[in-house]
């Protein structure tokens, strides 16, 4: 709808022209007398940019800034801390473990786990990939199949199929 000449041209008029319904999901509308809008910022490549913005969005009045990509990557920091702090107390305990099973042997049932970290995170590096959430996760797996085939080399030391069996499934695991 066209506003006659003489008026003025709202919100509501601009809003309702065809060209503006993709941008329905960024006005928020009106609430206690206050009108609201998000405004999505792209393209901010460095932390400067984003901490200028912050910095600059704190000096305006009834703008507030949220950094969802920054609040997700803050959590899932909090969640690698924990668990890798998790997985040197499963190193520490698994070790206790062995220990008391093997005594000065327990060092071979580790020892396939150590080799396998040991490798993923030289891989890692090698690559330039940084340690993720993921990354210590997936180091858990790598603690309990590593120690599941060192048990099983200690057990079975004497068959060489066990031997073949274990060293294959390591290298395709």
């Amino acid at each position: 709808r066209q506003p006659s000449s003489g008026t003025a041209f709202t919100l509501t008029d601009w809003m309702s022209l065809k060209a503006m319904h993709a941008m329905h999901a960024q006005y928020l509308g009106v609430a206690n007398g206050e009108w609201g809008s998000v405004v999505m910022v792209n393209g901010l490549n460095s932390r400067e940019a984003l901490a200028k913005l912050t910095h600059a969005s704190t000096s305006v009045s009834g703008v507030q800034m949220i950094d969802r990509s920054g609040e997700i990557s803050g959590l899932l920091k909090h969640y690698r801390s924990k668990m890798t702090a998790f997985l040197v107390v499963g190193y520490v305990l698994v070790g206790f473990a062995l220990f008391y099973r093997y005594k000065k042997q327990a060092w071979r049932a580790m020892l396939p786990t150590i080799v396998a970290a040991l490798a993923s995170l030289s891989a890692s590096a090698w690559l330039g990939e940084p340690v993720q959430l993921f990354t210590v996760l997936a180091h858990f797996l790598i603690l309990g199949t590593g120690v599941d085939y060192g048990i099983f080399l200690l057990e079975h030391h004497t068959d060489p199929s066990a031997w073949l069996a274990v060293c294959l499934g390591a290298a395709s695991t």
